[in-house]
């Protein structure tokens, strides 16, 4: 599995919002990640969990204000 691409899973709970609101939080998320997932080592996996509040959000801004602080973070325990 060291040449499989980098993966991103998503969890959206019903605490997000009905299931209109889920589905579309989720298209952002994936809109946001394909670009970020370049970004990740190969074989890499990454989840996302909504929380409350997501709907509405700027979503991308966040996540790639955190992904690359994750990476950061991963790296350094390496």
């Amino acid at each position: 599995m060291m040449n499989a691409p980098a993966q991103a899973g998503l969890i959206i709970s019903k605490n997000v919002g009905g299931s209109v609101v889920r589905h579309r939080v989720a298209r952002q998320l994936r809109h946001a990640l394909k670009d970020l997932l370049s970004l990740l080592p190969t074989g890499a996996r990454i989840v996302v969990r909504a929380l409350p509040g997501s709907a509405g959000q700027d979503l991308k801004k966040d996540l790639n204000a955190l992904v690359p602080q994750v990476l950061e973070k991963a790296m350094a325990t390496k």
